[in-house]
């Protein structure tokens, strides 16, 4: 995972990049414990909102992000590295 400064999508910040966590470790709170590490550090340097991009057929992160405050933010749109695919963005105001 990566948290970049970002200014200009939907209000965000910063920008949460490359989110990922292993199957075998889903539904244990690993999730929620590394977002509550990321709202401490965008807190600390000033970051107020988050803003990430998910693919639009990826319904299994779009409510993990929801279950955190995330909610949809602008249209979807077409990839341009994978043709045929959509991603959306989501925002939530750090914690």
């Amino acid at each position: 995972m990566s948290v970049e400064v970002l200014h200009g999508d939907h209000g965000a910040t910063c920008w949460i990049g490359g989110c990922w966590s292993d199957p075998l470790f889903r539904g244990q709170g690993a999730f929620r414990a590394l977002f509550a590490y990321v709202d401490m550090h965008c807190l600390s340097k000033g970051w107020q909102r988050q803003g990430l991009g998910v693919w639009t057929d990826n319904y299994a992160a779009i409510a993990a992000y929801k279950t955190l405050g995330f909610v949809e933010a602008g249209e979807k749109k077409a990839s341009e590295r994978q043709p045929g695919r959509f991603y959306m963005h989501m925002v939530r105001d750090s914690e």
